[in-house]
C-alpha cells in the first residue's frame, strides 16, 4: 500500500513540474532549465543506479546533451520541447567524442512523448539510439521504471520532486495556475463587440454600491496580482487567441444569470461556485488544491470586477 501511495504521489509531482515549467516557460516567465537538469539528474540516478553528472561540467555549453554517464557511457537530452524535430536538433549537435559506443536517451519533462517513439531520425554512425524501446522518455516510461524500485528508493525520489516543488516559488505557481484557469474559462464562444467599459470610477464607490464591503481587503490585495493576470492575458492575445475578451464575457455571461436572483457578497460567492464547475475536471488543474483554484479564479474575478464586466457601476444607478 505504501508503495503505490508513494507512485501516487510521485506522479503528482511529475505532473506539477511539467506542467508549471511548460506554462511558465511559455511566457517567458521564468528560467527552470538548469534546475530542471538537476533535478532530473538526480531523479535518473535513482531509478536507474546511474552516474549521471550535468554536461557542463565536463564541458561548457556542451551542445545536444544536458546529461552525462561516463561509465555506462550514456547522453540525455532534457527538454520541455517535445517534438520529432527537437529530438533530430539534438542528435545532430552531440560532440563527435560522445558518439562511439555511446547511448542517447530523450526526455521529455512536460508532454507525453509516446507519439515520437518508432519514428525515423538520422542517429551518428556509432550512437546507440533504441528510439521504439526505451530512448525516448517522459514522465510516464519514468513512473513504469519505477516500478520494481523499493520504498526507500521511491521515498527518495519523492525527496527529490519535493525539493524542486519548493524550489518553484509561490508566485510562479500562481502565474501558472491563473494561466490554466483562463485558458480553460475561455473556450466558450463570444462577441467581438463586447468590449471592456474603460470609463474610469471609483472603485471604493463600486464596491459600496455592491454591497461588497466585506471583500474590500481582497480588492485592495488583488492589486498585486493584477500585473499577473494582464501578463497571462497580453501573452495569450499576442497569440491571437483573444483568451482576455472570452474570459471577461464567461464571467459576465455567469454573472448575468446570477443577478436575477441574488446581488452582493452572496452573489460573488455563487458566480465563484459557478466558475470552479467549468474547470473542476480540466487534467491540467490536477496538482493544485481546491483552495489555490478558487483563490485563482477570485484573482480573475476582481480583475473582471475593476474593468466592469461584472456589477454595477456607480455612475449607472
Amino acid at each position: 500500500m505504501k508503495r503505490n501511495e508513494l507512485l501516487s504521489k510521485i506522479s503528482d509531482m511529475l505532473l506539477l513540474i511539467g506542467r508549471s515549467i511548460e506554462q511558465l516557460g511559455s511566457m517567458n516567465l521564468n528560467n527552470d532549465a538548469v534546475l530542471a537538469e538537476n533535478t532530473f539528474k538526480d531523479l535518473l540516478n535513482v531509478i536507474y543506479k546511474a552516474s549521471f553528472v550535468n554536461a557542463n561540467s565536463i564541458k561548457h555549453n556542451m551542445p545536444g546533451i544536458d546529461l552525462i554517464d561516463l561509465d555506462r557511457k550514456i547522453l540525455v537530452q532534457i527538454s520541455k520541447e517535445c517534438t520529432r524535430s527537437k529530438i533530430q536538433e539534438s542528435l545532430d549537435k552531440i560532440p563527435k567524442d560522445y558518439i562511439d559506443g555511446y547511448s542517447f536517451w530523450f526526455l521529455s519533462i512536460s508532454k507525453p512523448a509516446k507519439r515520437l517513439r518508432g519514428l525515423k531520425y538520422n542517429a551518428p554512425v556509432g550512437i546507440k539510439f533504441a528510439v521504439d524501446t526505451d530512448a525516448v522518455k517522459d514522465s510516464e516510461s519514468l513512473l513504469s521504471d519505477m516500478q520494481g524500485l523499493g520504498v526507500e528508493e521511491l521515498e527518495n525520489i519523492l525527496k527529490i520532486l519535493n525539493s524542486e516543488f519548493s524550489l518553484l516559488s509561490l508566485e510562479e505557481r500562481k502565474t501558472s495556475g491563473l494561466a490554466i484557469v483562463i485558458k480553460y474559462l475561455s473556450q466558450e464562444p463570444y462577441s467581438y463587440d463586447d468590449e471592456i467599459n474603460s470609463i474610469p470610477f471609483e472603485i471604493d464607490q463600486k464596491i459600496k454600491l455592491n454591497n461588497l464591503k466585506e471583500l474590500y481587503d481582497d480588492f485592495l490585495n488583488f492589486v498585486s496580482n493584477r500585473d499577473i493576470v494582464q501578463k497571462v492575458y497580453d501573452t495569450y492575445d499576442l497569440e491571437w487567441k483573444n483568451k482576455s475578451l472570452a474570459v471577461l464575457h464567461a464571467i459576465r455571461k455567469v454573472y448575468l444569470e446570477l443577478s436575477e436572483k441574488e446581488s452582493g457578497l452572496p452573489l460573488f460567492r455563487s458566480i465563484s461556485r459557478q466558475l470552479y464547475k467549468k474547470v473542476a475536471d480540466c487534467p491540467e488543474l490536477k496538482t493544485f488544491h481546491r483552495e489555490e483554484i478558487e483563490l485563482y479564479i477570485d484573482i480573475i474575478m476582481y480583475d473582471a470586477f475593476i474593468k466592469c464586466k461584472i456589477f454595477k457601476r456607480p455612475e449607472l444607478c
